[in-house]
């Protein structure tokens, strides 16, 4: 019998910023973590998910952790408990926002990539729902924002 891998999705740490949904305190990120490592879970990267098919048998216990958007908190908070821990994780960035008051520069996603297990993906050159935009404009959006990132971070996204 097979189950799916749990992706833990993460937008921000800042509950004062976003005083919804979006944001959980970095002293719970911290507990979520510390339960993870408590409870034996192996926290694996997207691309090991993908190579696996997304699957796990019932005897393994395995998760992935994501963030979206590329908030500064996620840097100030998430990085350091993450690398802590030894976690992989994935931050998905929108181009067009890096280096933006409030989120992540190029050098400090630079200094993410660099550290083992931390993958960066593309959230598309904007923060607009795909589904509201022209296929054309979409597909756009996010062949230049892979293409960025590759050449910014010097790596395959």
């Amino acid at each position: 019998m097979k189950k799916f891998i749990p992706i833990l999705a993460y937008h921000s740490l800042d509950p004062e910023r976003f005083p919804n949904k979006l944001a959980i305190s970095p002293e719970l990120f911290r507990k979520h973590m510390l339960w993870i490592k408590r409870n034996r879970f192996q926290v694996i990267g997207l691309a090991a998910c993908a190579k696996e098919e997304w699957k796990e048998s019932l005897r393994e216990r395995k998760v992935a952790i994501t963030f979206d958007d590329g908030y500064l908190d996620n840097y100030r908070h998430a990085f350091p408990i993450l690398k802590k821990s030894g976690f992989a994780a994935a931050f998905f960035v929108t181009t067009e926002d890096i280096g933006k008051k409030g989120f992540m520069t190029w050098e400090m996603l630079r200094e993410m990539a660099a550290v083992p297990g931390i993958e960066i993906g593309s959230h598309a050159l904007e923060h607009k729902p795909l589904s509201d935009i022209p296929g054309e404009e979409a597909w756009n959006s996010l062949v230049v924002s892979k293409k960025i990132l590759e050449e910014k971070l010097g790596r395959e996204i």
